[in-house]
């Protein structure tokens, strides 16, 4: 898969201009309320843009509705707290095999069980970000999630791997950097402007 967004538009008072080009693992970084999260709604479809386009895989989904997009947005709040683990991961797709979700669970580390709402935040984010790839998206959009996580650089590898597999870009938000993990892209923002890093 491939993204390509290049997109205008306000939010409150912030004004959005961002350009992101790449596919695999993205990362875009800056700091609190430099506009991270409002350019990921907004490539959800669930803050509207003014101008520009949203491109994946080829195919212009900007003015898609939010369920055929093919993307998914995951912050704190993603959970559905009531189920189970392996319930919260089936949720997405009821087919899934036994054999894909021990897999997932297995490259996500979710080595848990138990109901939603009594696990760690971070754990909460595994589940989450499992059942997500489950449900075979084009890209996943990850807002702040990485900061409760523990062992962020192998997380980030699996998830790497996984993206390759399976043909899903991740972008990442975060105001935490991880020199260690190879970005494929990564970006800055500030005052809702993205720069690209080059390395």
């Amino acid at each position: 898969m491939t993204i390509n967004v290049d997109i205008t538009g306000t939010a409150g008072i912030l004004k959005v201009k961002a350009e992101i080009n790449g596919s695999g693992l993205i990362l875009l970084t800056g700091r609190n309320g430099s506009g991270k999260t409002t350019i990921l709604r907004m490539i959800a479809g669930q803050v509207s843009i003014q101008s520009g386009s949203i491109v994946l895989n080829g195919k212009d989904v900007t003015f898609e509705p939010l369920n055929r997009r093919r993307i998914v947005f995951i912050n704190h709040d993603s959970v559905l707290s009531e189920l189970t683990v392996d319930s919260h991961i089936r949720w997405s797709r009821s087919n899934t095999t036994d054999e894909e979700v021990s897999l997932i669970k297995e490259k996500m580390g979710v080595n848990f069980s138990g109901k939603v709402k009594d696990l760690s935040l971070g754990q909460r984010m595994r589940v989450s970000i499992a059942s997500a790839i489950l449900s075979r998206p084009g890209a996943i959009l990850l807002d702040e999630t990485l900061a409760n996580i523990s062992e962020k650089s192998l997380v980030l590898e699996n998830v790497r791997t996984i993206s390759r597999e399976k043909n899903i870009d991740f972008i990442v938000a975060s105001q935490i950097t991880i020199p260690e993990i190879a970005w494929d892209a990564s970006y800055v923002v500030e005052n809702g402007i993205t720069s690209k890093i080059v390395v």
